[in-house]
């Protein structure tokens, strides 16, 4: 029997329903909550812990997330990204999960050191204190005290409330008090920024960057051998913000 059908029998006894199971292309694994199917990437020398923890985090949506809710949760909140919403119900689902089947905390450890070690999270040369309040707080939820993430006092109590979510009504309710909170820390960026710029003008100076408002960025016809120009860090944290929306 390949590791794939055995993980495949693990899913289905973990979620308690037949459910489907494939691998994908996908960049990682995935659950589909209407379809009930969960995809498992591709990947070369992927190990059992690795296996385990897609499967298990897979399954926490399976067994948890509502369908209804979770295709309606922008438009109970407008204007909230998405990732938002997939950050704090990854916290509660794999939370649940491993309360139910405690078996895969060390799944979990292991196959997230293993993610870390493959710079999954794209932070091997990055200083994570630098990094978004959001991808932080993605971070720090999944790494389980792997990587060290610092956060301000003002940021701490949108953390803590994030952590102890229980319910999908929990989710929605953080989830709105972490917009309302990005948005208002991008409005001071931005007042700050007016400031800024005021001064550079009244000095006769043009300042270099400006934080954008909200566009829309559509992928473009690059030639594979064409070099791709770095994306600035004001338009990381834009995109992060909900600020800028990739289609």
């Amino acid at each position: 029997m390949t590791n794939i059908a055995k993980k495949s029998i693990l899913a289905r006894l973990l979620s308690r329903e037949n459910i489907t199971v494939e691998q994908t292309n996908h960049h990682t694994a995935f659950f589909d909550v209407e379809r009930r199917i969960l995809g498992l990437p591709y990947w070369k020398d992927i190990g059992n812990d690795l296996y385990d923890l897609f499967v298990g985090h897979e399954i926490g949506h399976a067994l948890h997330t509502p369908a209804e809710g979770w295709h309606e949760s922008t438009i109970q909140i407008p204007g909230c990204p998405r990732s938002y919403v997939n950050i704090v119900e990854d916290i509660r689902i794999e939370k649940l999960v491993l309360r139910e089947f405690p078996g895969l905390l060390g799944a979990f450890m292991r196959g997230y050191q293993d993610l870390l070690d493959r710079d999954f999270f794209g932070i091997k040369d990055e200083d994570v204190s630098k990094l978004s309040f959001m991808n932080r707080l993605n971070i720090f939820a999944k790494a389980r005290g792997l990587v060290d993430v610092k956060f301000s006092k003002k940021e701490q109590p949108y953390v803590d409330r994030a952590m102890a979510v229980e319910t999908w009504e929990d989710v929605m309710a953080s989830c709105r008090e972490l917009y309302a909170f990005m948005k208002e820390e991008l409005e001071a960026a931005r007042k700050a920024q007016e400031e800024l710029e005021k001064l550079f003008k009244d000095a006769g100076v043009k300042p270099k960057e400006t934080i954008p408002s909200k566009i829309i960025i559509t992928k473009g016809n690059q030639k594979p051998d064409q070099a791709q120009e770095p994306m600035s860090e004001e338009l990381k944290e834009a995109i992060l913000n909900g600020d800028v929306e990739i289609e």
